[in-house]
Formats: C-alpha cells, sequence, structure tokens
C-alpha cells in the first residue's frame, strides 16, 4: 500500500511540475502532503486566479477556442419526485433477491457495495446499521 501511495504521489507531483512549468523536485519541497489556503497557493505559483467551477470551465472554453460546448454532470442526479417514488418500493430484482436469499442478502449485498468501489480504501474495522 505504501508503495502505490509513493507512486501516485510521484505522479501528481510530476503533473503538478510540468503543468506549472516548476522542477519537480521544487514541487516536493512545498507540497509534501500540505493543504495551502488559496492566498498562499496564488503566492508560490501553484494557481493562477481564483473562482469557482463555472468560470474554470469558461476559462478552459476560451483557451480551447470554443464557442460553443455542453456540460454533462454526472452522476446523473434524479428528479426529486423519481427519488419519492423509489423511497416506497423496492426495485422487483432486490425484493426477489431478499426473498431468494433471506439473511444472506445483507452479505450479498456487503460484497457487492465493495466490489463497485475504487481500488484504494481507508476503510473502518466496523460497518455502521443506522435502523
Amino acid at each position: 500500500i505504501q508503495a502505490e501511495i509513493e507512486r501516485i504521489y510521484d505522479n501528481f507531483i510530476s503533473r503538478v511540475a510540468e503543468g506549472r512549468k516548476m522542477a519537480k523536485a521544487e514541487v516536493d519541497s512545498i507540497a509534501q502532503g500540505r493543504v495551502w489556503t488559496g492566498i498562499d497557493a496564488k503566492r508560490i505559483k501553484l494557481v493562477d486566479e481564483f473562482g469557482g467551477l463555472d468560470y474554470a470551465i469558461s476559462v478552459a472554453a476560451k483557451r480551447a477556442k470554443l464557442s460553443e460546448y455542453r456540460i454533462t454532470e454526472l452522476p446523473v442526479v434524479k428528479d426529486p419526485f423519481e427519488k419519492i417514488l423509489e423511497s416506497f418500493g423496492e426495485k422487483p430484482a432486490e425484493s426477489l433477491l431478499k426473498q431468494y436469499m433471506g439473511k444472506g442478502y445483507d452479505y450479498y449485498r456487503k460484497i457487492d457495495r465493495l466490489m463497485h468501489m475504487q481500488p484504494y480504501q481507508a476503510r473502518m474495522p466496523y460497518e455502521l446499521e443506522i435502523y
């Protein structure tokens, strides 16, 4: 795990160095896992400007010389009405699985959730269930 963390960090500082036109050693000396305030990050040349996501998208579109573009937000947010309808009942497949597997369904659900998570995780040695 430590080797993978170091590989990811090395990849991160390499990309920052390339993007900011800085030496990798310089980026490493100011990074070291620290979190910088916006003002400090601008002072040490880690950011160019302040702004939110919409501003960043508009700047990227201008730099790419795009007059028209579209934004797709993921994951797709369900309509509030659809959420309410879903809360009244389970999906048919889920209901059948519960009936067929009985108590084993909880184990299936946990394993299925683990199978669809990102490969690197920080996990607690227990799982909370709220009823």
